[in-house]
């Protein structure tokens, strides 16, 4: 039997030698990996058919140079483009067996949050490996998450790259921040009642990369809503808002949606920003170094005119 594998449980799927001695998890299951790798396909095989569920993972895989090997992804992956030709198998949190199955994969790749755990209890007596990463907001996470998927993809030199680009990318912005932090309030539009993110979020993470305040981090945890009344308290600087489409936001929908933004110094300003949604769901992906340098451009533009800055 094939198991599913978290990674830091001490279950695996399948065992691959160049990958051996670089996880302790690897170390304390070469018998049920062995065994493995009998019935089931190794990782790191490039003619292997791999289904990716979660958003950050998607664009991870593709990332790292695996794209090729992925022929169905869930409706969270929007990026990179080319997943918009892909077979989608549905919510990541409400995945359906026999659809997954139907596509005959060698390796499913998925997020810590996906399910519903009956489906993932049938996919582990079936013979086809599954892999899940924990994710959660913090920038470490994803470094993690780029070696895991790097080693199990067998492209170790692409993740160190991968790594380093961003870790560049945010060096770059962490320049720039010179002066009072701006206060930051980020909203994610949900029909005409758009909630508002606090700390332990992906966007709360972004915020603090490109040297931001959120102004909401010290009130509420997650996502919630907030009345005019706390808005007006917050004296946001600067609005980053989202929605959970590709739509953008200007000004005037904002206003429209929250008129009491217009007297904060962020309305009085007109400082409002429209980013991409995607760059958030299921933790922090492969594209935040460079949005954390596009926002902290945003956040200190005089810095970022400076030529030497």
């Amino acid at each position: 039997m094939t198991a599913i594998r978290k990674t830091g449980s001490g279950k695996a799927s399948c065992w691959k030698k160049s990958s051996w001695k670089k996880s302790s998890w690897k170390k304390k299951c070469m018998v049920v990996a062995i065994a493995a790798t009998m019935t089931a396909p190794c990782f790191g095989q490039s003619d292997e058919r791999i289904i990716t569920i979660g958003s950050s993972i998607t664009e991870l895989v593709y990332a790292l140079g695996g794209g090729e090997q992925v022929v169905a992804v869930d409706v969270t992956s929007q990026q990179p483009l080319q997943v918009k030709e892909l077979p989608t198998i549905g919510y990541h949190r409400a995945l359906a067996t026999e659809g997954l199955l139907s596509l005959k994969p060698d390796w499913i790749i998925g997020s810590g949050d996906m399910g519903p755990p009956v489906v993932l209890e049938q996919l582990k007596k079936s013979q086809i490996p599954v892999e899940v990463l924990p994710v959660d907001s913090t920038i470490n996470n994803l470094y993690q998450r780029i070696d895991t998927l790097a080693d199990l993809l067998d492209r170790e030199e692409e993740g160190q790259r991968l790594t380093q680009d961003i870790q560049e990318q945010i060096a770059e912005a962490n320049k720039l921040f010179k002066g009072r932090k701006p206060r930051v309030l980020f909203l994610l539009a949900m029909g005409n009642s758009p909630m508002v993110a606090g700390n332990n979020t992906s966007a709360d993470s972004l915020i603090t990369l490109a040297g931001g305040e959120n102004v909401a981090a010290k009130s509420f945890s997650r996502y919630s809503t907030l009345s005019a009344e706390a808005m007006l308290a917050m004296q946001p600087d600067l609005v980053l808002i989202t929605g959970n489409n590709a739509r953008t936001y200007d000004s005037e929908a904002v206003f429209k949606m929250l008129p009491a933004l217009i007297a904060t110094p962020a309305g009085k300003s007109d400082r409002i920003i429209s980013i991409d949604g995607s760059l958030l769901v299921a933790g922090l992906g492969p594209r935040i170094g460079e949005a954390a340098l596009k926002l902290a451009q945003d956040f200190y533009p005089q810095s970022s005119k400076q030529p030497n800055s």
